[in-house]
């Protein structure tokens, strides 16, 4: 059982693609989100696409889980999107998200951060 939901959603006509995150995230999360994100987006020209990652429900990010979050990032460095953008409800897991972004040199990212 997933202590976190996600889903991930292709959207050929506007090329965006959309995740969204809830809860808390733990490794044998991020291990079937992993594989679902290859798999959905590894049949896509990921460089003509936005990637747009609403993590408004997202649990503040633990010491714990970080150095799974910072191989997402790369992996969606990796990927190539056009854009990356980040959504937060909250101020903390908005700078938590932007070191991150900054330390795995995810470049073309940018994080809102949207009060619910």
């Amino acid at each position: 059982m997933l202590d976190a939901e996600y889903s991930i959603d292709v959207q050929h006509q506007t090329k965006e693609v959309t995740i969204v995150v809830r809860g808390s995230f733990q490794e044998k999360d991020a291990e079937y989100f992993v594989n679902d994100y290859q798999e959905k987006i590894g049949s896509i020209p990921a460089k003509d696409f936005d990637l747009v990652v609403d993590s408004k429900s997202l649990v503040v990010v633990s010491q714990k889980i970080l150095p799974l979050l910072e191989e997402c990032y790369k992996m969606y460095k990796a990927s190539g999107f056009k854009r990356v953008k980040f959504i937060a409800s909250s101020v903390t897991v908005g700078m938590q998200l932007k070191r991150i972004a900054k330390k795995t040199e995810l470049d073309n990212a940018e994080v809102e951060v949207i009060s619910q």
